[in-house]
């Protein structure tokens, strides 16, 4: 039911983002009475938990996103593309975590020209 997969600053696990990320949403999740979101902090700390083999099954293909100052790890996107055999990377110049808001225009030009193929 679907033909191609489109990702942005997506992660494997917790540690795909970076130290000061992780360090902030502890510190948030010791002052549970002041955070309203606890449990989206709690989430945030502990999944999602994929797997390389699980990544290799997938066989669509798949635009992986991020932005070059984004808060995931170069290196984790990297690892993502690497493990999905038609997957495409691109990393997009000036933008953050944020890139849809940040990089609108770049943002949408790739991603028509990815599912016009």
């Amino acid at each position: 039911l679907v033909n191609k997969i489109i990702i942005i600053g997506a992660v494997l696990n917790p540690n795909g983002v970076s130290k000061e990320l992780i360090e902030n949403l502890k510190s948030l999740a010791n002052k549970p009475s002041e955070n309203a979101n606890l449990r989206l902090i709690e989430l945030m700390l502990n999944e999602p938990n994929i797997t390389k083999s699980e990544l290799n099954k997938i066989q669509n293909p798949v635009l992986v996103i991020a932005g070059e100052k984004d808060e995931v790890k170069e290196i984790h996107t990297k690892e993502i593309q690497q493990n999905i055999s038609k997957a495409e990377l691109l990393i997009i110049p000036n933008s953050t975590h944020y890139v849809p808001f940040e990089q609108p225009k770049i943002l949408n030009e790739a991603i028509l020209k990815f599912l016009k193929k």
